[in-house]
């Protein structure tokens, strides 16, 4: 439990582990945002993140500024920008960054008292906690370079005072990467107004790695212009974080939406055709609305990587082929889009999710590389598909029609059954069930054959190639049969020899569908280690894959059910996920033990479901603890 900060009501938002998550990236446990009240009681988690949220700030205006790294079916390198809350965890939304290469990282970051600004720390990715030192106006814009101002004599070009930002290099992964390690760098900036700070600084500068000689940071009183005087130093540590003892004006308090008695939230988009996402595309495209909720791992078992446009990084427990879809996925189902691209829909709270747009063939036309949420009794929306933030509800002469209706209810994806979580929330409390309080990240079983929620290639697409083309396609190009002479072997049988890692048992014919990578023709999904910035329509996907067409009654007379090539482009547009759990189709324990993969030293040298299931049982624990909490709060 780290980095508190008081909200207005004095209640305390502060980061922790708790969540019972793993980086995907790398063995270490991710944070969330959490509350709890001045005692230490009422603990409640807000913030339902992939892999870490850090810092939270509170406003002026009484919202609170975050650091949010993610990446979903995009680069893990250039995300970790700046998110924004109410106090009690709703409206949770990007507020600078999120669609950047640059800036890669905005860390320390708190608002400016008198204005709509955020002093804030440019850094890296792979680097310390330490950068150049500037200012956002959303304002101005919400990515790049269009509301960064450096200050103070920030900017990389060495000028002195005020620059506004210029940063119009090529793309290089590693200039990019270690912004900011170069030349003076600062930390944990704190604003007496837009001209007046304190500050952590390093006049001397120093490499981006420690070592015996670094030189520490001291206090600083410094001004935009660059104008600094020493207020604290010490030769054998760094001083930082410094904070006026004074009197501050309070934020705004604001009633809490939160209801912990509902089950479910809502959400609405006025119109899908407005914003950049879909700038292109005739009215009328999009039919569907589908809801996709992301399922986080609990411990590293395992690993094998994926390459891309932005660079490399290893996956822990994958669940796919190497640049394969980086997260197990629930279609929890999908709603209509009305003729004015409207929608409003009902969705589980406290579960982390991202829409796809889909037209009449149910193929993808747009994705949401990123998530959102509604904690319970919560309603939240936006005015499209990628609009600016900082936009409202535009005016309109009337309301649109899905507001003139009840909220829809999730459809299952068609010829499927309903969602187990979506069905149980029908008529069960999540505060009476922890699997339901859990919701997707409840335990798996590490049977390798167990049932599983998530989208599961061997359940749902292998009986499809099972019915109608396995009998063409056993991969034999000497059959006696000139019509069966196919070299794609679509058998669900395991693959003799598996190149692609993570100690899956992947089968023949799905490493023979994803053989060609994420830009293949016969099936093509969208690049995890694509850059940041919006991708237009049908960039990649089921709309954009050959094996499509294959499926079609021009390919030797195959009948498959609309209702089956759905469900394919659906698997294809989920980013070609073989998993439907974080257990399902293990090999663990065939192997050597695990050799300390998990940092925490009581792990080390412990079988792999042995080590999966102890990260699960300590999720669990936590969860446990924070439905007591709520159940106290509401006794009250």
């Amino acid at each position: 439990d780290t980095e508190p900060c008081f909200a207005p009501n004095g209640d305390i938002l502060f980061q922790s582990t708790r969540c019972g998550q793993l980086d995907v990236c790398w063995a270490h446990p991710a944070s969330n945002l959490y509350v709890c009240d001045a005692n230490g009681k009422h603990i409640r988690r807000l913030a339902f993140d992939q892999v870490r949220t850090l810092y939270p700030q509170v406003l002026p205006d009484g919202r609170v500024v975050y650091t949010r790294w993610e990446y979903n079916d995009r680069n893990p390198f250039f995300l970790q920008s700046l998110f924004v809350m109410n106090a009690d965890g709703t409206a949770q939304t990007a507020f600078y960054g999120n669609n950047s290469t640059y800036p890669a990282a905005l860390i320390h970051s708190r608002g400016v008292p008198g204005t709509g600004k955020v002093i804030t720390v440019i850094a890296g990715h792979h680097v310390l906690q330490k950068g150049k030192l500037a200012l956002i106006d959303p304002s101005k814009g919400s990515d790049g370079n269009d509301g960064l101002e450096y200050v103070a004599g920030a900017s990389p070009d060495g000028k002195a005072g005020r620059q506004p930002s210029n940063i119009r290099a090529p793309f290089d992964r590693w200039s990019y990467d270690l912004f900011g390690q170069v030349g003076p760098q600062w930390q944990y900036p704190y604003a007496f107004d837009e001209h007046r700070y304190l500050v952590s600084f390093l006049p001397e500068g120093s490499h981006f790695m420690k070592g015996p000689f670094a030189v520490p940071f001291g206090v600083y009183f410094m001004t935009d212009l660059g104008e600094r005087e020493l207020l604290a130093f010490d030769w054998g540590n760094s001083c930082g974080q410094a904070i006026p003892l004074m009197t501050t004006v309070r934020p705004p308090v604001k009633p809490s939406q939160v209801d912990w008695r509902q089950s479910v939230g809502t959400f609405y988009i006025q119109d899908v055709y407005k914003g950049p996402g879909l700038q292109g595309i005739p009215r009328g495209t999009v039919q569907r609305l589908r809801v996709v909720a992301l399922e986080y791992r609990a411990a590293g078992v395992s690993k094998n990587f994926n390459r891309g446009p932005a660079g490399d990084s290893h996956i822990n427990t994958p669940i796919a082929v190497c640049s394969g879809s980086q997260d197990v996925k629930h279609v929890l189902g999908e709603v209509a889009i009305e003729k004015d691209g409207s929608a409003y829909f009902e969705v589980p709270a406290r579960t982390s999710v991202f829409f796809q747009l889909l037209d009449e063939k149910g193929h993808c036309v747009q994705t949401m590389r990123s998530w959102t949420l509604v904690l319970p009794g919560e309603r939240f929306g936006c005015v499209g598909c990628h609009e600016n933030k900082l936009q409202t509800v535009a005016a309109a002469e009337r309301m649109p029609d899905a507001l003139n209706k009840a909220a829809q209810t999730l459809q299952p994806l068609a010829g499927q059954p309903p969602h187990p979580l979506v069905a149980r929330l029908k008529s069960e409390s999540p505060l009476e069930s922890l699997s339901l309080f859990l919701g997707v990240n409840r335990p798996c079983a590490l049977d390798p054959d167990a049932p599983v929620d998530g989208f599961s290639y061997r359940r749902q697409i292998q009986p499809i190639w099972d019915r109608h083309c396995v009998s063409c396609h056993e991969g034999n190009v000497n059959d006696p049969d000139k019509t069966k002479r196919s070299p794609l072997a679509l058998t669900g049988k395991p693959a003799p020899e598996n190149t692609q890692g993570g100690l899956r048992a992947f089968t023949v014919s799905y490493l023979a569908l994803t053989a060609g990578g994420p830009n293949a023709p016969l099936v093509n999904w969208v690049d995890p280690e694509s850059m940041a910035p919006v991708l237009s329509p049908y960039t990649f996907g089921s709309a954009k894959s050959k094996l499509m067409d294959d499926l079609e009654a021009t390919h030797y007379n195959v009948q498959l059910t609309d209702a089956e090539k759905r469900l394919i482009a659906c698997w294809i547009d989920l980013a070609v996920p073989f998993c439907g759990s974080y257990g399902e189709a293990n090999t663990w324990d065939r192997q050597e033990a695990n050799r300390g993969y998990q940092l925490e030293s009581n792990t080390w040298n412990r079988p792999q479901k042995e080590l999966y299931e102890y990260y699960q049982r300590k999720r669990v624990l936590f969860a446990q603890e924070e439905m007591a909490n709520i159940k106290v709060l509401l006794a009250q």
